[in-house]
């Protein structure tokens, strides 16, 4: 269930909206009484009822579903309370994301994202938030304008570049592994838990 400040807020909201709905329906009957020489105004008073009462109908389906509790709020990744099994198979997800999303679509802003960034903890919360919003954003086949502007504007860039100044390893090496040691990964091995190259001496591995 939603909270009680939820719930009056979007009460609150649908009051306006449907008091606005009267308000232009009242114009509306006013100008259809002049229809013959006010055209134009009378389509775009048509219009703005239009749009207000798909604002109504979205609010009364937002106030609905918050009473029932059926809000579809997009929820974003946690690591720090994960057993063993769901953290590798969320790690798998996320660097599967990230190989065919990111790394295909924006190759260019990758660049500074080095191999090794699932060894590092801040990079599983930055890149699992910022899949989390992707999928909302462009998860339909119509993504809204706005949102999908904002993500690029936003999410995007703020996120590689704190992960930039956060994760300081190169191509030479992890800055959590002594070098020149080469994880696993380097030799071609196979890996099955996608953590494997986490472990690092003097830390301890992946829990079993």
């Amino acid at each position: 269930m939603a909270d009680p400040e939820s719930l009056e807020t979007l009460t609150a909201q649908l009051a306006e909206l449907r008091a606005s709905l009267a308000e232009a329906r009242g114009r509306l009957a006013q100008f259809a009484a002049r229809l013959d020489r006010e055209t134009g105004p009378l389509m775009l008073l048509q219009l703005d009822v239009k749009k207000l009462k798909e604002k109504v109908e979205a609010a009364i389906g937002k106030l609905s579903a918050a009473k029932t509790g059926d809000a579809d709020e997009p929820t974003a990744p946690r690591w720090d309370k994960l057993g063993d099994k769901a953290e590798i198979a969320q790690l798998a997800e996320l660097r599967q994301w990230v190989d065919d999303v990111l790394r295909v679509q924006y190759p260019g802003y990758l660049r500074h994202l080095p191999p090794c960034w699932y060894a590092h903890r801040e990079a599983l919360w930055e890149l699992g938030t910022l899949q989390a919003e992707w999928n909302r954003v462009f998860g339909g086949d119509d993504p809204p304008l706005g949102e999908a502007q904002w993500w690029h504007e936003r999410w995007l860039p703020g996120i590689l570049t704190r992960l930039r100044t956060a994760i300081t390893c190169d191509q030479a090496g992890c800055s959590l592994q002594p070098r020149p040691q080469r994880s696993p990964v380097d030799f071609g091995q196979t890996i099955t838990d996608p953590r494997a190259a986490m472990s690092f001496p003097g830390q301890p591995g992946p829990r079993r």
